[in-house]
């Protein structure tokens, strides 16, 4: 009984992970001073088989290239778990950024993203944004930045609802520092108000302690919490998820 327990916490883990949803656009940057390409590619699939089946599949893969004045990111996620009965997570997510260095503290970007989370109520939604991302303090292990960006919101509710021509403040704080390469901690926490309706906002963040087992594996405790005052679908106002996973890394 324990060990079943055990597994299927887990597994909902996992589907809680995938509905949040917090698209942290931070924690897939590479901010090192390297140039040229990175690619990433993170699986999981997990399967539990009692009282009632539960498979959970997801997916993360990103690629992005940097020189010394531009940045560019390709970033896509997909996920999905049922049981016998139920969907508990159904979600793909797209996202393209660019920047280009316009003084030696400050990047000027432009993103475009677009998903879907039925179990959310997000029948699609899509985004379109710039701003200045600010490098805000530098060490020799650690690096502080912000942004403040404008963003045009499309979003058509699975309930028939469409919110159109939405305008959005997305501001953010990002810290990453590491040692040696061999422990790494990074921290995001962004705050996305309407401009033209104050209570209507979101909050989150996702904060993540790292260990490089090799060279290309990582061990990973991560913490997600967000808050949107008015979601989609009534009553999934807060999360706050707790995970631990291993990743691939090619560069």
């Amino acid at each position: 009984m324990l060990l079943r327990n055990a597994l299927f916490l887990l597994a909902m883990f996992r589907c809680a992970v995938a509905c949040a949803q917090v698209v942290n656009i931070e924690q897939a940057r590479v901010n090192a001073d390297s140039t040229g390409w990175n690619v990433g590619l993170d699986v999981n699939f997990f399967r539990q088989e009692f009282d009632d089946d539960l498979t959970t599949l997801s997916g993360r893969f990103s690629a992005q290239r940097k020189d010394t004045r531009v940045f560019f990111l390709v970033l896509s996620e997909a996920g999905y778990s049922r049981s016998q009965t139920e969907v508990f997570t159904d979600f793909k997510m797209g996202h393209l950024r660019a920047s280009v260095k316009v003084t030696p503290l400050i990047r000027w970007e432009v993103f475009a993203q677009a998903q879907d989370n039925k179990p959310l109520g997000i029948r699609f939604r899509s985004l379109t944004g710039t701003g200045p991302r600010i490098r805000l303090l530098v060490r020799e292990n650690g690096r502080l930045y912000g942004g403040l960006t404008a963003m045009l919101e499309y979003e058509w509710a699975t309930s028939g609802v469409a919110d159109l021509n939405v305008w959005r403040s997305s501001n953010y704080l990002s810290f990453n520092w590491d040692k040696d390469a061999k422990f790494g901690w990074s921290s995001t926490l962004y705050v996305q108000p309407r401009f033209t309706d104050v209570r209507d906002y979101r909050i989150s963040g996702q904060h993540a302690v790292i260990h490089a087992v090799t060279q290309r594996f990582h061990a990973k405790l991560e913490f997600t919490h967000s808050f949107d005052s008015k979601p989609p679908s009534e009553g999934l106002y807060r999360s706050r998820i707790t995970t631990l996973g291993l990743s691939y890394v090619l560069d």
